[in-house]
């Protein structure tokens, strides 16, 4: 792991990753001239930014099975479509809660945004690999040792959710694993969830990377790919922090209770998402909250990545973003976390 994150990147892809980093902190930047304490601090209310993804299940199942009203919480749910604008939301009190990736509350973190973890809600990896049976069948490389797989890329279209991205960004670092360069590869724009599977079927692209909701509806619902690479187990995103619930720092510490009760329902969320006994519930809570998702993937994700959900990450997740982020020139060099404990708050637990 250490080689891959001292390797510098393409100079293409630094000019690429400048110009995306540049444009989040511009998000950023204005987000944060709102950036205020909430008045009410006696208040139950509470309100939680989430994408319309899989990641939410916490969330949702709080609300949807009382658990967040057994905490002494009334919650609004608002769905945010991406992860800078949930950072402004937060910065405008807009909610009191983001749901995000590590690597959106790190980045906005090192623009010096007092940005700290209540709870993780997914201590791994979220992203896949995927390639077409075209490409498992034709590549020698297939079946050989990590990182070797990877050199089935050259020359292939790799789908991602958009261009400058984090997905987009991750594919670089995986290509890179293998001594390839991003100009190896032709990178497609091909949008989230189940649109990439259907990219795939449609012949557009050949490999993708790809979330828990994607990489299911590719490889089990209309089963046009399987795995490459385990980036859950293999690589720079072994050792690695996805998602968790974030608050501004001056909110933690006007309303300490009202956030313990926050992330002790989302503790108990997941615990009941793991409990087969909820499955249906499970699915239909799913379906709610997501209904443009096939209930095949829907099945499939609920089957396959239950156990992604947890409340405790390693704490060296956290310098591994930070090398990563720095590595890929997202972040300043020195400005971002070197331990969990720079981010965390009291409700949070690493290992």
């Amino acid at each position: 792991m250490a080689n891959s994150l001292s390797r510098q990147p393409s100079t293409f892809s630094r000019r690429l990753l400048r110009a995306f980093a540049f444009g989040v902190c511009g998000i950023l930047v204005t987000g944060l001239s709102a950036c205020g304490i909430p008045g009410n601090d006696s208040s139950n209310k509470f309100t939680v930014g989430v994408f319309p993804l899989y990641v939410s299940m916490p969330v949702w199942v709080a609300q949807e099975q009382g658990i967040f009203e057994q905490h002494g919480l009334d919650v609004d749910v608002k769905t945010i479509l991406s992860g800078p604008t949930l950072i402004s939301a937060l910065n405008s009190n807009s909610i009191d809660v983001m749901l995000n990736g590590a690597t959106i509350a790190l980045s906005a973190r090192a623009t010096g945004q007092p940005i700290n973890l209540i709870t993780p809600t997914i201590p791994s990896s979220i992203y896949h690999m995927i390639a077409s049976k075209q490409v498992i069948d034709s590549c020698p490389y297939v079946n050989d040792p990590y990182p070797k797989p990877i050199l089935c890329a050259k020359g292939k279209r790799i789908g991602v959710g958009s261009l400058g991205t984090e997905s987009h960004i991750a594919g670089i670092t995986i290509l890179e694993e293998a001594g390839l360069e991003e100009t190896d590869a032709s990178w497609v724009p091909a949008g989230g969830g189940e649109a990439l599977g259907s990219s795939m079927q449609q012949g557009q692209i050949d490999i993708m990377f790809a979330e828990d909701t994607a990489a299911t509806y590719a490889t089990e619902v209309i089963n046009v790919g399987s795995p490459l690479v385990d980036l859950k187990h293999d690589g720079p995103f072994a050792d690695w922090f996805g998602n968790g619930a974030w608050a501004l720092e001056p909110q933690l510490q006007q309303s300490p209770e009202k956030y313990q009760q926050f992330a002790d329902a989302v503790g108990d969320a997941i615990a009941w998402i793991k409990d087969p006994a909820n499955v249906a519930e499970a699915r239909a809570v799913f379906k709610k909250n997501a209904p443009n998702i096939s209930d095949q993937t829907i099945d499939g994700v609920l089957a396959s990545s239950t156990n992604s959900f947890g409340t405790t990450a390693t704490c060296s997740s956290i310098e591994t973003i930070t090398k990563w982020l720095t590595k890929t020139n997202q972040i300043a060099e020195g400005k971002g976390p070197t331990t969990c404990r720079d981010i965390e708050w009291k409700t949070a637990t690493f290992s």
